[in-house]
């Protein structure tokens, strides 16, 4: 009878033990993200399994997802650029990024933007922090206009009120549907790319060494990446 307690409480210890070395982590998302890129939290997910961690979704708003942040109520957020740490000095980027997209310029359809110096002399539409703006204009120093949002900077575009919007393509398909904006078109100019990473606090810093050879390794392989 001893021997049968004593195996019992064994049983249970090790239960206990494994329990509690299951890790669970939340990563804050944006709704657009989850629309545009509709396997990136399948696949973001398999790569923690690798480390046999569990990750779950918090779909919430950009701006919100930053407070969340810096709150410390989150582990992570998905999907941002490296001008992330600006607003959030308590995350680090996983170092391998998830993908680089394109940047464009947006203007109306009637507005002759083939060259660098029309954009040159055109006022941009921004929003505040935006470091994707910013080191193009170090190269073509465009004049800017700082609004609230993304989504204002084309909604004002649309309206006539300023020049051009830069944006990624997925992005601004997405802006333009929402608000039913019919009258801009992506113009030809090449702008660069931006890279995007998933990033967590710092405080999971050997998980970000870790993911960092696992994403390698499934980028490689076709598993991981934006499209």
């Amino acid at each position: 009878m001893a021997l049968f307690k004593l195996g019992v409480m064994v049983l249970g210890l090790m239960w206990s033990s494994a329990c509690m070395s299951q890790t669970t982590l939340i990563l804050s998302v944006a709704p657009e993200i989850k629309h545009i890129f509709p396997m990136l939290e399948t696949n973001v997910a398999q790569a923690f399994k690798e480390l046999d961690i569990e990750v779950s979704f918090l779909e919430i708003p950009t701006a919100r997802a930053t407070r969340e942040a810096n709150s410390g109520r989150v582990d992570g957020d998905l999907l941002r650029t490296d001008e992330y740490q600006d607003y959030v000095p308590n995350y680090m980027p996983v170092l391998e990024p998830l993908g680089a997209i394109k940047i464009k310029a947006y203007a109306l359809k009637s507005k002759k933007l083939d060259t660098y110096e029309e954009l040159i002399e055109s006022t941009v539409a921004t929003v505040r922090g935006a470091k994707l703006v910013a080191d193009l204009q170090q190269i073509y120093p465009f004049k800017t206009v700082e609004l609230l949002s993304w989504e204002k900077c084309f909604i004002l575009v649309s309206k006539r009120k300023v020049d051009v919007a830069l944006s990624t393509p997925h992005y601004a398909a997405l802006l333009m549907k929402k608000h039913n904006i019919a009258n801009l078109e992506e113009k030809s100019l090449e702008l660069g790319e931006v890279k995007f990473y998933l990033w967590l606090k710092k405080e999971h810093h050997h998980i970000a060494e870790q993911l960092n050879d696992i994403f390698i390794k499934m980028k490689a392989d076709g598993q991981l990446g934006l499209f």
